[in-house]
């Protein structure tokens, strides 16, 4: 058949010649699976970073406030000990954006959160901490060029920064719209806001008419703002003047 090799037609020589080929080709797999097994091993056995800029928010009474952070995770075998978190600023005028890499190596443009300055932060295995971005950075955040997490031993281990079209969308929040009413029996305030690509309103009152310290309230959600001022305006004109008349107990 065409394809198979007649072994009874070869000669003793050719015979081996074949085998030798075929244990050869054997042998060079083999040995290039254990050299990819052990420098896998090796790649585990370093020390390794994994590090992200997070950026969430913490909602009190209808007010989002940036809970900006960096986390770093150690994805190696060895332990690494953090030392600070340092920033790289785009200079402000052009003809030095142009040579920012000799400014940074300079130290300019560059300054650093130390890390240890209370005590050593190490990471084993599996560990993640977390770091705020300080308060002070992120008026400036706009700026940022690059986030790099130094270890002790010097090395760079760099934080994924955003463009500054995805940092301003992954930031973007505020007010939009403050409705506060308040009788002898009610107190109610209505906010609204936006928080990235969503819209939400946050109502909230006393439960009882009689208690004004006891106080719930309701979130909406919304993806576009049409839907937010349609339902601003229900609650406004509707809703709202009914709850504080005593006709109903909630707003829904």
């Amino acid at each position: 058949m065409a394809g198979w090799i007649d072994f009874s037609a070869l000669t003793g020589t050719q015979a081996v010649a074949i085998w030798g080929a075929v244990t050869g080709t054997i042998g060079t797999i083999t040995g290039i699976l254990g050299l990819w097994l052990r420098f896998r091993h090796q790649k585990r056995d370093q020390a390794r970073l994994k590090c992200e800029a997070v950026f969430d928010f913490e909602v009190s009474n209808g007010v989002p406030r940036p809970k900006y952070k960096i986390v770093v995770r150690c994805v190696g075998r060895r332990p690494v000990t953090l030392d600070a978190i340092e920033y790289s600023y785009n200079p402000p005028d052009l003809k030095n954006r142009l040579f920012r890499r000799r400014l940074w190596r300079d130290g300019k443009f560059r300054n650093a959160d130390d890390l240890s300055r209370l005590k050593p932060v190490s990471l084993s295995e599996g560990e993640k901490k977390e770091f705020s971005i300080e308060e002070r950075r992120v008026a400036h955040l706009d700026k940022v060029a690059k986030v790099c997490v130094l270890d002790q031993t010097g090395r760079r281990w760099q934080v994924p920064w955003p463009s500054s079209k995805q940092l301003a969308h992954q930031t973007r929040h505020g007010e939009l719209d403050r409705i506060e009413e308040e009788s002898s029996h009610r107190t109610c305030k209505v906010v609204g806001y936006y928080l990235k690509d969503n819209f939400y309103i946050l109502a909230h009152w006393n439960k009882e008419p009689s208690n004004k310290s006891s106080f719930t309230g309701r979130t909406f959600r919304f993806d576009r703002k049409d839907a937010y001022a349609r339902k601003l305006e229900d609650i406004r004109s509707d809703l709202l003047p009914k709850l504080m008349a005593g006709k109903i107990e909630e707003i829904t």
